[in-house]
């Protein structure tokens, strides 16, 4: 547990007033996740999610977890995810396309651009990790691989025709039991990619809403 955590707002930007800054990192300087939140008046023709990668890897060492850049000129917004922290984790595979939409964006094309870092901020923070989840995942695994590696009971060994067809059904079973245990290898190795897949697109995603006020 964090004991301490804030909201960086750089508001180059001009999207927030003095008082919806002070007010922004009130609301949040007990928050569970550090924040750094950055506006610009154009991106210079820089890629938004580089630039938000970028400053990422700059402040990451001061404790924040998250960034998020917004460009008055090009009307869009984007936030970076450091992997592995908290936030990484309550979002899990959710996309943040999904957040931004539900939270920010609605806010932002009526000009509420505070209330919109507010709603998002909150829902991030209302998020729990699903260890539960990953704990219920871990043991249908295990039962898994212990259910393919018992141990193949054989007929007891007979004379002529019944020695023979005891060898062939073991033979069987044996077989059976390793295409079982590749078939489950082969599923759990695909399904990681795809949630591998999942988590890096959504670190690189991002809304426009040139529609907005852009002018306070």
């Amino acid at each position: 547990m964090k004991v301490e955590a804030a909201v960086s707002i750089i508001d180059e930007g001009e999207f927030f007033s003095e008082s919806e800054i002070e007010s922004l990192k009130e609301q949040f300087e007990d928050s569970e996740n550090d924040y750094y939140i950055e506006t610009l008046m154009s991106l210079g023709g820089q890629s938004i999610s580089q630039f938000a990668a970028d400053t990422l890897q700059e402040v990451r060492s001061e404790g924040y977890s998250a960034v998020v850049v917004i460009s008055n000129e090009e009307g869009e917004i984007h936030m970076e995810v450091a992997e592995e922290t908290n936030v990484d984790l309550v979002i899990g595979s959710s996309s943040i396309e999904s957040i931004l939409d539900e939270t920010f964006i609605p806010e932002a094309i009526n000009g509420h651009f505070a209330d919109g870092i507010h709603a998002l901020l909150t829902h991030i923070e209302s998020l729990e990790r699903p260890d539960e989840t990953i704990e219920a995942i871990d043991e249908s695994e295990t039962d898994s691989r212990a259910e393919n590696t018992a141990p193949v009971e054989s007929a007891p060994p007979s004379h002529g025709s019944d020695s023979t067809e005891s060898s062939s059904t073991s033979g069987d079973d044996r077989e059976t039991s390793n295409f079982t245990l590749l078939l489950t290898c082969g599923l759990i190795i695909v399904i990681y990619f795809w949630t591998k897949r999942r988590k890096t697109r959504k670190y690189y995603s991002f809304f426009c809403f040139h529609d907005a006020d852009m002018v306070k």
